[in-house]
């Protein structure tokens, strides 16, 4: 592993550890609902993502998370695979 990949690996666990802190902060210290910190925290990421790529980008990347959301990226954390699919 490069010096490069190892710098990267500890930005990318330090903004882990700020994203979380900032979920930490919204529900637990100024009491937002779960839904509502998840709602502010896809919004800002959205627009950000929308003003580095544009619009058109923004949705096929989006359109494609939810393909590997629904294929069952999360599930080692959902346990869905376990119990079966989630019906909606």
């Amino acid at each position: 592993m490069s010096k490069r990949d190892i710098d990267e690996k500890k930005i990318k666990s330090a903004c882990d550890l700020v994203v979380e802190r900032a979920a930490e902060m919204m529900v637990e210290e100024i009491g937002a609902p779960i839904e509502m910190m998840i709602d502010r925290m896809m919004t800002y990421a959205g627009a950000q993502m929308c003003v580095l790529d544009g619009n058109r980008k923004t949705a096929a990347i989006l359109r494609k998370l939810a393909d590997n959301v629904e294929g069952g990226i999360f599930d080692s954390v959902t346990g869905e695979a376990a119990r079966g699919r989630a019906r909606h």
